[in-house]
């Protein structure tokens, strides 16, 4: 768990619409991964199943390359440290659909 400074999170202000769901869409939910055949059990083909699998501490575990979680994206390069700061505001902030 991290704790990003509010304000940086405001400024941000990542929404799943806005943000999330291109970064998932591009990189997790597409043909043998996160896509309706659910690697690993989880799908992430939209607000409601990228929200669940965001609120399991191992989230953030996966896409920060942390200890306790497979690293995410599978075989693929490790998400920017601004796109993982959209997603801890994201999940910070309550995981916002939209505006």
């Amino acid at each position: 768990d991290s704790n990003i400074d509010q304000s940086i999170c405001d400024s941000l202000n990542p929404t799943y619409n806005r943000m999330i769901a291109a970064l998932v869409n591009g990189n997790c939910a597409f043909g043998g991964c996160h896509d309706v055949s659910g690697a690993g059990g989880y799908k992430l083909t939209n607000y409601d199943e990228v929200k669940a699998a965001a609120q399991t501490d191992k989230f953030l575990k996966a896409i920060k390359h942390e200890a306790g979680a497979s690293p995410m994206p599978k075989n693929g390069t490790k998400f920017s440290e601004s796109n993982i700061q959209l997603f801890e505001c994201w999940i910070q902030n309550g995981f916002p659909e939209s505006e």
